[in-house]
């Protein structure tokens, strides 16, 4: 069994083959190629990939291409054979083929009967109608709660650094916990907390939209001049992370891609979100804990 110092190792390697197929959509990404960027061997790589992330590294690149396109055929006019280029195709044919067997659209239809703001959303995953059950490593474990409505007082973020949205959620967490010392909430904070609301389309995206918060007793009244917002009751699966924020990323991955399909569960219309014992990262990464809130019917 692999020591809790390997486990991060190889989690920090498979983040740097993430950044790189991110970086390179529009080129062949071929297995010892990134297999070379995470030094391992190709055959230790598909291994250790598909363990962390919950599908091969060939489907992740595949399904990051087509979620690249979709975004790009909703928000982009031109031709498209410039968006096939833009992900890696040579012929629009090829790109065309690959695309409706993927979404079960063509382009053309997809960019005409598809809502961008549909698309946009976290609880609408972009996966193959048929993707493969993937039963494969470790089982993810979730525990169904029932939650009330939960008031969160706020922030907004944008961006993504690096493949997490540590660095700009940890600023914003300081800057979200000095506001809460100054108007008397901060010993009615409940739980911290991260929503995602959009899903995003580059792991550098610096326009990426998320939100910190801190989920406050009611009995403590908040200011009007905060920010609030209501994260809707319900029922949501919860999956426990342990270990540094930085890994968060391959955890959803995985809930979406290996647990969420073979389920027997569908996703409720609410953002899903993260929380956390502190606003603080812990001096030990290793010591890190997080649970992930899935909303589903």
């Amino acid at each position: 069994m692999p020591t809790a110092a390997t486990v991060i190792d190889y989690r920090r390697r498979i983040n740097r083959v993430m950044l790189h197929v991110d970086r390179h959509l529009d080129r062949r990404c071929r297995l010892h190629d990134l297999a070379d960027v995470a030094c391992f061997s190709p055959f230790h790589f598909n291994r250790v990939f598909e363990t962390c992330m919950g599908e091969t590294p060939h489907r992740y690149v595949h399904r990051k291409r087509m979620e690249r396109a979709g975004f790009l055929l909703l928000t982009d006019r031109r031709r498209i054979i410039d968006i096939a280029l833009d992900v890696g195709y040579e012929t629009a044919s090829a790109f065309c083929k690959g695309f409706k067997t993927f979404s079960g659209r063509s382009p053309r239809r997809f960019r005409d009967t598809v809502p961008t703001h549909w698309f946009k959303k976290t609880n609408r995953p972009f996966h193959p109608a048929a993707h493969r059950r993937n039963r494969s490593g470790p089982r993810l474990t979730a525990r169904i709660r029932t939650l009330p409505p939960l008031m969160v007082v706020y922030r907004e973020n944008r961006g993504i650094v690096n493949g997490s949205f540590l660095e700009t959620g940890l600023r914003s967490f300081r800057r979200l916990t000095a506001s809460l010392v100054e108007n008397g909430l901060d010993s009615g904070v409940q739980a911290y907390v991260g929503i995602y609301p959009f899903r995003f389309f580059s792991l550098e995206d610096l326009t990426a939209l998320s939100y910190t918060g801190a989920v406050v007793d009611d009995r403590f009244p908040v200011p009007s001049h905060m920010a609030t917002v209501v994260l809707p009751g319900g029922r949501y699966a919860v999956f426990s992370h342990h270990g540094p924020y930085a890994f968060l990323m391959q955890t959803w991955n995985a809930i979406y891609l290996k647990w969420l399909p073979w389920s027997g569960n569908t996703l409720r219309d609410a953002p899903p979100f993260e929380t956390y014992l502190s606003a603080e990262s812990p001096a030990d990464p290793l010591q890190a804990s997080a649970w992930v809130f899935i909303p589903i019917h």
